[in-house]
């Protein structure tokens, strides 16, 4: 069997010029990959350009199609315009159809999009755009078609561990895509959670932690040792809601994420997380506090993480019980929680007024 590059291109080969939005590389015999590039249109008619690309997608020895939409992390995403993700969708329908015609089976569609559940996400978009063009060929693919769940982790590079988790459900025979970086499992669903928990909320974490200061980069962030601090015992009470994740040591993980933000090499610009960071924290961190507080476990640094968010997002210096209030229809029913408000008072004065930049000016244990 032929060795294979990443299905994750620095690089990609286009499709003859023409209203085609995809770009499309083989990376080995039995591997395809696809992604959007140029203009966009929200329903495609394949053309002349086209034509190298469905031949591409639909040929005998294409085996598995890695699919990117919006690029693999889930703050970064890749700017697209609008129908891109449609565009691949048709033309992953239109491939399985030839397949189908010509009395093959399907090609396994891999999602490289960003967790959660990028598998099942894909698998509705393309069984939604062969139902428009042919509600047999979504039955057949509903019925032989795979669509499995990935998830990129740049963390677990540090340790030697595979980045790239992949789950285990291929309509064939699988390429040897151990020998880029990837593990095997039965679901990905714990090593989305890491992830999203851990790596992604605490960059977050930094980005709002560091507004307000002259910190451009996620490196210069954590030469703060106060806001050093502050991650490390986030990441500590995040993770104690973990039973196990299949090959990771957490401890390891934990600080394997700080030397990651802590190293220039590895730093990321600030302004760009901070952004994210305003959608993004209610799904990377309110989880992690709902279940401290069902548990009751420590989660001081939680409620520190939280209170940054509330007083980026009210853009005032409210008191905790009014900022519970007007977020009510986010937080759930962790803002009836009854020490919560107290909880929170006490993270608002520690991160000082809001004028200035809201990083700690102490720990949680440290004030009365």
């Amino acid at each position: 069997m032929s060795r294979v590059r990443s299905p994750l291109p620095s690089t990609t080969t286009a499709p003859p010029p023409s209203v085609v939005p995809c770009d499309v590389e083989r990376t080995a015999p039995a591997v395809v990959h696809l992604r959007p590039s140029g203009p966009r249109e929200a329903h495609p008619t394949p053309g002349e350009g086209s034509e190298a690309l469905l031949e591409a997608l639909s040929a005998p020895d294409t085996r598995v199609v890695t699919v990117e939409t919006d690029g693999p992390d889930p703050l970064l995403a890749t700017a697209r315009e609008p129908g891109a993700a449609g565009a691949v969708h048709t033309h992953l329908a239109r491939a399985l159809a030839r397949r189908r015609s010509a009395g093959r089976a399907p090609f396994t569609v891999l999602s490289c999009d960003p967790p959660p559940r990028n598998g099942p996400r894909l698998r509705s978009a393309v069984l939604e755009a062969a139902h428009r063009d042919d509600p047999g060929l979504a039955a057949w693919i509903e019925e032989h078609g795979r669509f499995p769940s990935s998830v990129l982790d740049p963390v677990l590079a540090a340790a030697g561990s595979p980045r790239w988790t992949v789950e285990d459900t291929f309509c064939d025979e699988r390429p040897p895509l151990e020998e880029v970086g990837a593990r095997f499992v039965a679901g990905t669903a714990p090593h989305e959670t890491l992830r999203m928990r851990l790596y992604d909320a605490t960059r977050c974490l930094a980005a709002l932690l560091s507004a307000g200061s002259t910190a451009r980069t996620t490196d210069e962030a954590l030469a703060d040792p106060a806001a050093r601090a502050a991650l490390e015992g986030f990441l500590a009470e995040a993770a104690a809601g973990f039973l196990e994740v299949p090959g990771v040591d957490l401890a390891r993980y934990r600080a394997d994420v700080v030397a990651r933000l802590a190293d220039p090499r590895t730093g990321e610009p600030l302004e760009p997380l901070r952004a994210a960071a305003a959608d993004a924290f209610p799904a990377l961190v309110l989880p992690s506090l709902r279940q401290a507080v069902d548990q009751d476990h420590p989660r001081s640094w939680l409620v520190l993480a939280l209170a940054a968010w509330l007083r980026a997002s009210a853009g005032a210096d409210l008191d905790a019980r009014t900022l519970l209030r007007r977020h009510h229809e986010v937080l759930g029913t962790l803002a009836d929680e009854p020490h919560l408000a107290t909880e929170l008072e006490v993270a608002l004065a520690l991160l000082g007024p809001a004028a200035d930049a809201p990083r700690p000016t102490t720990t949680p244990e440290e004030l009365p």
